[in-house]
């Protein structure tokens, strides 16, 4: 696949220039003729940012260690003559994989069920019930939010709920209460049809986890619950009826053992917004931000150092005891 890569001109990144070389990839500044030779050379030095200096023409491919836990563009600031850029790999932060995320995948479950997503063939249209079966269903926000900047969901956000590789929407049916599948028509971004999410027990504002309990408000003003009748989620007024559900993440995430490999989110060990598996912190990043190679040639080195010392040690040992 090929990489593409976020460039703003006149931006460098939030970092201390008497500084800016030893936050470098090998602690090490570049004195090359253009941006796009500093971004085939970021790219080479499998970093995900870098900014490129026009008028000293220096290039600094940055240490990945920078944005294991914040989204570099957070870090741009305003500098002219100079442009940074950005690796459209993943979702920031990297290593907060237990986050929801707005283009998460999950399973909605309430009452030991999960809520369905089968629409009528004719009229395209479903109505939301529970059942044992597993359906993935989306969270969408109703601003736009580009793939390379996905950001956490926070308690007391509006958004939308959606079936992935669908036009499916969650929207109440005003004659019944009934909440229900329906395809959208028009523009994707507005205040129609939202859903407020309320994490349990959190402020307003702070990330909401897989894991959380959390409560679903339609436009603001109809709590929805549960209804045994029809075995089917319905909107009402009254807040009392409202039902607990949960999110059971249906993803794909990442961690290091001598090579970057991925696994299931949902077997993960959870430790609120992080995620770890035997041991070993979990990425959201494909390529776990590089560090695998890092790591196990660091550790390579550690292994090797420390057979020599043990064979200095034991010459050592050897010559004291040889000459007594």
């Amino acid at each position: 696949m090929t990489k593409t890569w976020d460039i703003k001109d006149d931006t460098i990144f939030n970092i201390s220039e008497s500084h800016m070389c030893e936050n470098a990839v090998k602690g090490v500044c570049y004195e090359i003729n253009s941006l796009k030779e500093c971004i085939s050379l970021t790219d080479r030095l499998k970093s995900i940012a870098g900014y490129y200096i026009n008028d000293k023409k220096l290039c600094i491919p940055l240490s990945n260690k920078l944005f294991e836990y914040i989204n570099p563009h957070y870090l741009q600031v305003p500098r002219e003559n100079s442009t940074s850029f950005i690796l459209n790999s993943g979702t920031f932060p990297l290593n907060e994989a237990n986050s929801v995320f707005y283009g998460d995948i999950f399973h909605i479950k309430a009452r030991d069920k999960y809520v369905t997503t089968k629409v009528d063939s004719k009229s395209g249209i479903g109505i939301m019930r529970l059942s044992s079966e597993k359906n993935n269903i989306m969270i969408l926000s109703n601003t736009l939010v580009s793939d390379y900047t996905k950001r956490k969901v926070l308690s007391g956000d509006i958004v939308w709920l959606g079936v992935p590789e669908t036009s499916l929407k969650a929207v109440r049916d005003n004659d019944t209460g009934y909440m229900v599948w329906k395809p959208f028509v028009g523009d994707i971004i507005g205040n129609r049809d939202t859903i407020t999410i309320i994490a349990v027990n959190k402020k307003k504002g702070e990330p909401i986890v897989y894991g959380d309990t959390i409560k679903l408000i339609y436009s603001g003003n109809f709590h929805i619950t549960f209804e045994n009748l029809c075995d089917c989620l319905i909107s009402t007024n009254d807040i009392d009826k409202q039902t607990e559900f949960t999110l059971e993440p249906n993803i794909t995430v990442f961690y290091c053992n001598k090579k970057c490999l991925s696994i299931p989110l949902n077997i993960t060990e959870k430790d609120n917004e992080k995620a770890y598996y035997k041991k070993n912190i979990v990425y959201r990043d494909n390529n776990c931000l590089f560090i695998c190679n890092n790591t196990s040639k660091s550790n390579n080195i550690n292994f090797y150092i420390s057979i020599l010392l043990l064979v200095f040690i034991l010459i050592i040992v050897y010559d004291i005891v040889r000459r007594k």
